[in-house]
């Protein structure tokens, strides 16, 4: 598994640098791109302490999401800033975890600037909520839905479907709500 961090400013390009990342070191080259990869295993879902440790004071220390946890086998990585990279093509990921309860996390990529709409139907075709209905930059994108209706209920146990439309593109997946 590789961790992303992109570090905005080539000064350390080609140079040996350190991280720490929750107090353990690691070492990697800054590429041309300015972005350090390092192969790692084992970091959960939450938050991670990432520092630039050598050379020091260059940048201040960070606090990184690692919204679907490192040990995944799914390609799944995290890095300070998601939009260095640009996926070449438009996807709708699997949500997780799927069953649910009381959350799920949706990830897309977007392979171009477009207006996005997200939204969640129960299995009648009724409409749920609409989790995004906005203009997004190009990039890989996440949001949580918190199993509630646009009132603001609690949805009962069943299978729901979520689908993502951008201009010429959309995707439907199905989904489980167990409480």
């Amino acid at each position: 598994m590789q961790a992303r961090i992109n570090l905005t400013n080539a000064n350390h390009t080609g140079d040996l640098v350190e991280f720490t990342i929750d107090d353990v070191p690691y070492e990697t080259t800054v590429g041309s791109n300015r972005r350090a990869l390092i192969s790692l295993s084992g970091f959960n879902i939450g938050s991670h302490d990432v520092e630039l440790t050598e050379p020091p004071g260059c940048y201040p220390p960070i606090v990184v999401t690692c919204p679907a946890g490192l040990a995944k086998g799914d390609g799944d990585s995290w890095d300070d800033d998601e939009s260095w990279e640009i996926p070449t093509a438009t996807a709708l990921f699997d949500n997780y975890p799927n069953p649910f309860n009381p959350s799920t996390t949706f990830r897309y990529a977007l392979s171009e600037d477009a207006h996005v709409t997200l939204r969640v139907y129960n299995m009648l075709g009724q409409l749920v909520t609409t989790l995004v209905d906005e203009l997004q930059a190009a990039g890989y994108r996440s949001v949580v839905w918190n199993g509630r209706n646009e009132s603001g209920s609690d949805v009962s146990t069943g299978i729901y479907i979520y689908r993502m439309s951008i201009d010429n593109f959309v995707a439907t997946k199905r989904m489980i709500f167990m409480k």
